[in-house]
């Protein structure tokens, strides 16, 4: 892949997360029980799901970190890493 393609494959998922992923996750990936959510539906909506996997919790914890690094709405995105964090250490 030339580096020409390889930066706008870069620029490509970039734009992705901050205009798909993070915000949806953000907005839609906190259940009821203010647990992050295992899943989404097709068309975004919520999922209920029987079971909530630890692993999700560290993912989402660690994805609102990165978000944070990468400059995506600090304030959101470490208010997410705080909520995981408390989640994480039995505090929540």
């Amino acid at each position: 892949m030339s580096k020409a393609a390889l930066r706008r494959r870069a620029k490509e998922a970039r734009h992705w997360l901050f205009e798909a992923c993070f915000p949806l996750w953000s907005e839609r990936g906190i259940g009821e029980s203010g647990l992050f959510r295992e899943t989404l539906s097709l068309d975004h909506a919520p999922v209920q799901d029987e079971i909530t996997r630890i692993r999700v919790q560290a993912r989402q914890t660690y994805v609102f970190a990165q978000a944070a690094l990468l400059g995506w709405k600090p304030d959101i995105s470490l208010d997410l890493v705080h909520h995981g964090a408390r989640t994480l250490s039995g505090t929540a």
